[in-house]
């Protein structure tokens, strides 16, 4: 992986079609939203959208966060089959980018399909320690894993 950089609207166009099966069969579950829907739509609501790059500047994910309305962080990220040929860097790289997030605010969650393991265990390796399964959930009620931090209040 090259990197990642503030997406443009060209990213999101370019990943929608090669969005991995996992990603699509949980926005979908979701949000009820096709992978272009969903794309736009995070682009809207989010305050910080990145695009993941290859070496051959070829947009391998999405990903970024937004805040609910109470103030708590939402991260989320959608990629394609590609993202799995970087772990090591992406990895990495996105370990630094969660854990600035959870310094930056005190609360943060989402959830992610049960059935995407891949994505669990990419949240798991970068740090995330709460889990809770939430069976019925979404805009097609599904299984989903709400994952949250909460950083203790400092005395």
């Amino acid at each position: 992986m090259a990197g990642y950089r503030a997406a443009t609207q060209e990213d999101l166009d370019e990943l929608a079609p090669k969005m991995r099966d996992a990603d699509r069969i949980e926005v979908w579950c979701s949000h009820g939203m096709t992978p272009d829907e969903i794309l736009q739509y995070s682009w809207v609501v989010s305050n910080e959208v990145n695009a993941a790059y290859n070496d051959e500047d070829e947009v391998i994910g999405i990903f970024g966060w937004s805040l609910d309305e109470r103030g708590s962080c939402v991260p989320w990220l959608l990629a394609s089959d590609d993202l799995k040929n970087y772990t090591k860097q992406f990895l990495k790289e996105s370990r630094v980018w969660v854990r600035g997030l959870m310094e930056k605010f005190p609360h943060g969650y989402n959830y992610c399909h049960a059935a995407n393991q891949q994505s669990l265990k990419w949240l798991r390796l970068c740090g995330i320690k709460d889990f809770q399964r939430v069976d019925g959930w979404g805009y097609y009620p599904s299984p989903f894993v709400k994952f949250s931090w909460t950083r203790k209040k400092e005395k």
